[in-house]
């Protein structure tokens, strides 16, 4: 059985989404193939194939990016550069790096200047990365020991550095 044969029950979001949306380019065949088995689980695991409903940790992250792409115009902050669908498409893109360990799954915002970020903040550890639609994103993380880390410029097909891996493992 391969992911790519079951349908999602999500419901997709129709303001301002044609056939080229973000949302085809979310959760596509390309996407739900890319990501591992292991995010998945099965409800309950003894239901034949037809009936199964999966629950991937990653679509609520690409829910999210959905809604706030998809915010009417007349709701946008007046005066602030709203993020390009490329930064849209970075941070899905990204989500597929994100490790299978994580704790807590980051609260996914925009801010004022054009960027899509995603922060992680849990028992004195801070993580925050920001993707402007270059291809790339930016990164800061902070364990509870004060002990940082900087990046910027990094591929959004690389993977999180191993020490902020480590963080939303731990």
């Amino acid at each position: 059985m391969t992911i790519s044969t079951l349908t999602s029950s999500i419901e997709l979001p129709s303001a301002g989404l044609d056939s080229s949306s973000l949302m085809w380019e979310l959760i596509s065949h390309r996407f739900l193939s890319s990501v591992p088995l292991a995010q998945f689980r099965c409800q309950p695991e003894t239901r034949t194939a037809q009936v199964i409903t999966w629950e991937p940790v990653i679509l609520p992250l690409l829910e999210r990016l959905v809604e706030l792409r998809s915010t009417p115009e007349y709701e946008r902050w007046p005066g602030a550069d709203w993020p390009i669908q490329a930064a849209f498409l970075d941070a899905s893109k990204f989500t597929e790096r994100l490790p299978a360990t994580m704790k807590t799954t980051p609260y996914i915002s925009l801010s004022d200047d054009g960027e899509v970020n995603f922060a992680w903040s849990r028992d004195g550890m801070r993580i925050d990365l920001g993707f402007y639609g270059s291809g790339t994103y930016s990164f800061y993380g902070r364990d509870k020991e004060g002990k940082e880390w900087f990046g910027d410029d990094i591929s959004v097909a690389s993977p999180l550095p191993k020490e902020l891996a480590a963080l939303l493992a731990g």
